[in-house]
């Protein structure tokens, strides 16, 4: 169950308050349109939201006690059910019920009304938009467009072998990581999460991290805090000028 965190949410509009005036009136009409028609410029209204470029993050805490109600489709459901690990059994059941929320609230759509698919690979999918979705340690996060978009949260702690930089980084890249004489971490950090949204967002077979550059892609990286934890997220979608990010909602 979602509960909704209006009170709770915040969201970072980079395109200022009057797209976000405008987006709060095509939203009124959307939602109506599924109860009763009461203007014949509702499906103008419709059909102009659903070509508007868009890019919604959502980001919320995992709580301890899920309830695990069934979800849609039942390939998820059995894909949740069959997790071992109590954990990760969580990850995956809060990540799909924040989706849930978020085709909701940015394109007014039920879950029950959607066509999805997963891939070999494991990759979800629907007709009618595109996501992706994250999770690290106890947060979970949902990127949501009409264009393919890639998502990746992480703890702040998720890098503790320095090790790994080689493994992470372009030559390019580790070369300016070399001569950093603070904030090695966070340039690791936030490099990892830039490499996997682009990953996710291109759909590659083959995730190859020091041979992706990230310069002058079209990126956004945050840091959220999430239950009094730091995280790191990037975004990657060419509609990366449309990113809102939300938080506060409450999961069950």
């Amino acid at each position: 169950m979602l509960q909704n965190g209006n009170m709770g949410m915040k969201a970072t509009d980079a395109l200022g308050d009057n797209r976000r005036n405008n987006q709060n009136f095509g939203r009124s009409a959307h939602e109506c349109a599924y109860g009763e028609k009461y203007s014949p410029q509702t499906e103008a209204l419709l059909a102009d939201r659903r070509n508007f470029p868009v890019l919604d993050v959502y980001v919320a805490e995992i709580p301890e006690e899920c309830s695990f109600v069934s979800v849609l489709p039942d390939l998820r459901q059995e894909e949740i059910a069959g997790c071992t690990n109590s954990a990760v059994k969580r990850q995956k059941y809060a990540v799909w019920k924040l989706l849930e929320y978020g085709l909701k609230h940015t394109f007014g759509y039920s879950i029950d009304r959607l066509s999805f698919e997963r891939s070999a690979g494991g990759k979800w999918s629907c007709a009618g938009c595109e996501f992706s979705l994250s999770h690290s340690k106890n947060a979970v996060a949902v990127a949501l467009s009409r264009q393919p978009v890639g998502v990746d949260i992480e703890a702040a702690d998720a890098i503790k072998d320095k090790r790994l930089a080689k493994k992470i980084l372009t030559v390019k890249e580790y070369a300016a990581y070399a001569q950093l004489s603070a904030g090695r971490k966070e340039f690791l950090l936030r490099k990892w999460t830039e490499k996997e949204s682009l990953f996710k967002k291109s759909d590659g077979k083959s995730f190859r991290p020091s041979k992706t550059e990230t310069e002058g892609r079209a990126l956004k990286t945050e840091q959220v805090a999430v239950a009094g934890d730091v995280y790191v997220l990037t975004a990657a979608s060419d509609d990366i000028a449309r990113f809102r990010i939300f938080s506060g909602i409450k999961i069950t």
